[in-house]
């Protein structure tokens, strides 16, 4: 059964364009994550991967199959994702280290929660 998560990144007013440009231009992570189970089968896989970009704000939702914690280590390790974080904080609304230790917070305050509809 697949899991969904969402980080909405609130954007500066005007910036839309380059926002959607530069998701445009990043590369995907694999499908295939490094943690593995026992039968040395991918224990968590990416499904799928969509943003959205309005006024003021970007999400990006991503579908997974696994941990959460397993797709997160995943994509900190990956280099593009570094890169995409350093050129996504100039368009930030606030001021936001997205290198180091304040990575974490960020993601902690811009992480929406999925909540299953009818039921």
């Amino acid at each position: 059964m697949s899991s969904w998560h969402a980080v909405r990144y609130p954007i500066k007013a005007g910036s839309e364009e380059r926002v959607k440009e530069l998701f445009r231009n990043t590369a995907l992570p694999p499908a295939e994550l490094t943690a593995t189970t026992s039968a040395d089968r991918p224990a968590t896989r990416l499904l799928s991967t969509m943003v959205f970009v309005g006024p003021g704000s970007a999400v990006r939702l991503i579908e997974f199959e696994g941990e959460l914690s397993s797709v997160i280590a995943h994509l900190a390790g990956r280099k593009e994702a570094r890169t995409f974080q350093t050129e996504l904080a100039q368009y930030l609304q606030t001021d936001h280290d997205l290198r180091g230790p304040g990575i974490g917070a960020f993601f902690r305050d811009a992480t929406l929660q999925h909540v299953p509809v009818g039921g």
